[in-house]
């Protein structure tokens, strides 16, 4: 019987102190900064920071949940609450954390939201 991080369902985030075991349902959202990336759960007040870039875990991340809509930015859509439309488009999600939605990928979550209703 394996028993690996892959299925129980973790993500390994390594800092400064350690290594923390975080599930993806915990994740709000993802952003790039930089040469890391801040990663926000419910789990705590502060993100998480990775080393990784954020296009591993757009890799890594189920795709049935979390959705890249900016250059900068991956969101659980479990935490969405509302898509702002206008030449300057945002998400809000449920705790009121306002992120940009950039063209390049607002196709791509409109479609999704599309298949949600």
């Amino acid at each position: 019987m394996k028993n690996s991080i892959e299925e129980l369902n973790l993500l390994t985030v390594a800092d400064v102190h350690g290594l923390e075991m975080i599930t993806p349902d915990e994740i709000k959202y993802l952003k790039g900064e930089r040469n890391q990336v801040a990663i926000y759960t419910t789990a705590r007040e502060g993100p998480f920071i990775s080393s990784m870039c954020l296009g591993h875990y757009q890799e890594i991340l189920p795709k049935k949940f979390f959705i890249r809509i900016h250059k900068s930015y991956i969101i659980n859509l479990k935490f969405l609450k509302k898509y702002i439309k206008g030449k300057f488009s945002h998400v809000l999600l449920k705790d009121k954390t306002a992120l940009k939605v950039s063209i390049q990928y607002r196709t791509g979550l409109l479609v999704i939201l599309g298949r949600l209703k």
